[in-house]
């Protein structure tokens, strides 16, 4: 499981949402994240667009760690590693049981 941390939690404000990875079986939370020039930006669905990342998720054994995401009702895609600055390494999740929290 990677819940947020209490720290995270007082660091990003409100949860988002939670996501359980269909392979793994992990809960995931995660927190929208406003794009900046700092966002990344990565191949969407099909290889058609490109995306930001629309949200931080929380993961490592304690939800410490965040990693950058793009976070849509059946798909994740998960920036898991850099590169170089503007080349990132993305890897594409099923989920199920996605939940949106209202605010």
């Amino acid at each position: 499981m990677a819940y947020a941390s209490m720290n995270q939690i007082g660091k990003f404000g409100r949860l988002s949402g939670q996501f359980t990875n269909k392979e793994t079986g992990k809960v995931f939370d995660y927190v929208d994240h406003k794009a900046d020039r700092f966002t990344p930006l990565f191949v969407g669905p099909y290889g058609r667009h490109v995306v930001h990342a629309n949200a931080l998720i929380f993961v490592g054994p304690d939800g410490d760690d965040t990693r950058f995401a793009y976070v849509g009702k059946s798909v994740v895609y998960v920036v898991v590693d850099e590169v170089d600055a503007e080349e990132w390494v993305v890897e594409k999740w099923s989920v199920k049981g996605s939940k949106r929290f209202s605010l």
